[in-house]
Formats: structure tokens, sequence, C-alpha cells
């Protein structure tokens, strides 16, 4: 694929030390931009953890078409034995964007570089394919998709000097994704064609400790994938019907930018280190926002998804989404109002998703009041007295598969052998119409006074 190309870049460092790395587009909005490459292609000094200005000055890249890239900085980790350099470049050159994924044993992989033996060549770039056979803590190992490294002229050393650096890569959903940094061979001479490389968690991970922006992983880079999961055992029809409206009508929006505006108020209780790859969490952001791209017949999309679903304080909307371990409604009701008791306000419509939900799947004004009556104490040590009125937020809390069963019941009993897609269509319309009419009804006063608040 031409993409390996474009993001490769050739890297020349201090003291005629070489290697190859690859561009990673932060965003196509600006200027920034990161290489990635392995710290021995900037120095033959092991133990050399940063670098001077005038020492950045003489380090040389060159993109595929050969622009020199400006360079802004050089990161490198202060441990010996990760071999990576994060290089911050400044170019309004627009290279192509890519997913970052962790790598499995098996996976069949690909990395592009600029090896010793083609630098004289009108195209000097080269792609080597292979596998993964090996994934330990912060490295990989993968085998040469053609076997030995070396051949009858020169051993595997001299055939893979310049290829340090590279970007590795995988093919997912026709798609690449970047799964780590080439950066040295396996073994004594890599005889036996195998090479390491360093997992791309592991410059994540350090991106992340310096308040760097971090490489995007591909479970945040698109819905598509989620969708698979929502329509794999739906009626053929149902298929067809979710998929024409998550086309038509989900414009733009990844799960990036939910993540980007929420970060850890997507959980219940909050979490700074919440599993945000989480799949049940997407699954569901992306079930409820189908759901409402049917019944509200309008497309959903960055610019307008906070007219629907809340995604902080400036939104208009009172419908907000979390995603939960507790296995109980219970549970989740006392975790929101101990937790997020300052950010939800009257009239919400809480929908939640988790892996499992013993009870009820929707409660009312009536059943919360009851639950957290027994977290009454935590509450008023907080602040915040639940007996009082004007502090007692009422709220509906809806787990999402509540929509999923409701909806799938009344299509069962719909589907014929001579229904056809546009009335099931029609009665999918209909179906969430209703309940998200009785969701998003406001408490009535006869329900409220049921609520005795002493």
């Amino acid at each position: 694929m031409e993409i390996f190309r474009h993001l490769a870049v050739k890297v020349n460092g201090l003291n005629n030390s070489r290697g190859s790395g690859m561009l990673y587009e932060i965003s196509n909005d600006g200027k920034n931009k990161y290489v990635l490459t392995a710290q021995h292609c900037l120095t033959n000094d092991k133990n050399k953890r940063s670098f001077t200005e005038d020492e950045i000055s003489n380090i040389e890249i060159r993109d595929f078409e050969g622009t020199k890239l400006s360079i802004c900085d050089v990161k490198v980790p202060i441990n010996v034995n990760l071999d990576f350099a994060v290089i911050e470049i400044n170019t309004e050159k627009v290279y192509p964007n890519i997913s970052i994924e962790s790598a499995t044993r098996g996976m069949d992989c690909i990395f592009f570089g600029f090896p010793k033996y083609l630098e004289a060549d009108n195209n000097p770039g080269e792609p080597m394919a292979g596998h993964i056979i090996e994934v330990l803590d912060e490295h990989v190992t993968l085998q040469n998709g053609n076997g030995n490294l070396d051949d009858s002229e020169s051993d595997a050393k001299e055939n893979t000097v310049g290829f340090s650096g590279s970007g590795l890569y995988t093919i997912g959903n026709n798609e690449p994704h970047l799964i780590g940094i080439v950066i040295r061979l396996r073994g004594v001479k890599g005889k036996h064609g195998k090479l390491q490389a360093l997992k791309i968690e592991v410059v994540n991970n350090f991106l992340k400790e310096k308040n760097m922006h971090e490489l995007i992983p591909y479970e945040l880079s698109a819905f598509d994938m989620y969708l698979d999961l929502i329509i794999n055992e739906q009626d053929d029809k149902v298929k067809v019907i979710l998929r024409k409206h998550f086309k038509e009508n989900v414009i733009d929006l990844k799960p990036l930018y939910i993540y980007q505006k929420l970060k850890h108020k997507l959980f219940i209780p909050y979490n700074f280190d919440g599993q945000y790859l989480n799949v049940k969490l997407w699954e569901g952001w992306l079930r409820l926002i189908i759901y409402i791209c049917i019944y509200k017949g309008v497309e959903i999309k960055t610019d307008t998804i906070e007219q629907h679903i809340s995604l902080g304080s400036s939104s208009e909307s009172n419908n907000r989404f979390y995603y939960s371990e507790a296995k109980r409604m219970a549970t989740f009701v006392r975790e929101l109002y101990t937790e997020a008791y300052r950010d939800i306000s009257n009239n919400d419509n809480i929908f939640v998703n988790s892996e499992k939900f013993a009870g009820p799947q929707s409660v009312g004004q009536g059943d919360i009041h009851n639950i957290i009556q027994c977290i009454d104490s935590v509450m008023f040590e907080n602040g915040i007295d639940i007996t009082n009125e004007n502090e007692y937020k009422k709220v509906k809390i809806i787990h999402i598969d509540h929509i999923y069963n409701q909806l799938e019941t009344e299509l069962i009993r719909f589907i014929t052998s001579t229904t056809t897609t546009k009335q099931l269509q029609e009665k999918c319309v209909e179906c969430l119409i209703s309940l998200f009419a009785e969701i998003e009804s406001p408490t009535q006063e006869s329900e409220a006074s049921k609520i005795e608040i002493n």
C-alpha cells in the first residue's frame, strides 16, 4: 500500500548514525506532527537521552519526496533499554492519518524503510512483510515472511541496515494500523529471519507521561467496527435498516471526539484510568446514537451531537450516557448520585451500558428515591441534603438494553414472511418514537407527589 511509503522518513543522525522512521499526523488541522524512530538512529551513544539545540540542528529528516522536515524537539525515554525517540516536527504538508492497534501473536505485519543497500537507487524505500510470533511486555518478535534475512552475498545485518526505526503496521478492515517500531535483529546476527520491534503502547504511555498528544487507538478512530457488533444477531432486514441509518446519518462522528469531551466522565464512578477502549462502552454509545437518528429522523454530526446527547455543561440535551461496571441497578444509582450529583440535572435521562445488569433495566423517581435513602449520610457529608426537595434531583435511568429488548419484542410480533423492509423501518420508527416519548417525558406532578420527602 502506498500509505506506507507516504508515512516513511529517512533519518540521518549524529556521527553517521542513520535509519528510518514514520510520520504521525497529530491533526490535519495543525502543522505539528511526530516522527517516531529508534533512538540509535539519532546517535551511536545508547546512553544519550537528551539533545541540545546544536545537535538537533545536525539531525536531518526527509520524507518520501525528499522534503527536509523542520525539527522542533527530540524526546527520548530515560530508560536506556527503550530504544525509541519521538521527534516533534513542524510542516504545512499534510500526511495520511493512521491509528494504532495492539499487536497479537499470529498477526500479519509489514514495515517500510530505507535500507542501506538501496541508498543509491532512484527508489530507495522498500517494504518487508512478516508476522508476529511473540508478544512480550514491551517488545514483539516478528518473523520475516521470506524466511532468512541473509543471502549468498550478505549477512542479515548488512541486509537490514537502515530499516531500524521503521513503522511496523498491520492491516485490518482494509485500513493500516501502527503496531510498533522496528528496532533490531532478534538473536545472533538475525540468522533465522527474526526481528524485534517496540510495542506502540510503550510509545503512547511515554507521550501520556510527558503530557503530549497521544496516538489514536484504532478503537477510537471510527464507529464502524462497533456497527457489526450491534447488528450481528439481528434479522437481515433490521440489519439493513440499522446499517442504512448509520451510513446516512452518523456523519464524521468518532469515538475519539466523545472521549476528548468527556474522558473520565464516560464512566460511573468517574475514572481517570477507565477502560476507554472497552467495546461495550462504544457499542452502547453507537446504539443510542442510531436510535436517536431513527426516531428523530436527524443526522448526528460532531457539531450537532450535543443537541441530542450531553457532552458537558454547554450541551443542549438532557440525555446522558455512562458506562458502568455495576452488576445491579441499585448499585449504579448509588454510584451515580455520589459521583455525578453536581453534573446531573432535574429531568435528565441517564442511559447506561454494562457487561451484565441484574434486576430492572429502567427505573423512575420512586425507585430511585428509595435507593438513595441508603446513601443519605454520604450525601449529607458532602453538603447535599437529599431530603430537601430543591436538592433532590429527579432523573430517569435506562439501561440501553431496555430499548433494545422493547424494540426486539415489538418487531418480532410485527414481522411476517411478507413484511417489507420499508414497512419494518416504519415500525422501527413508530416503536422508538413511543419508547423515547415515555423516556423523555418530564416527571409529572402526580408522580412526584408519590415521593415522600421528609
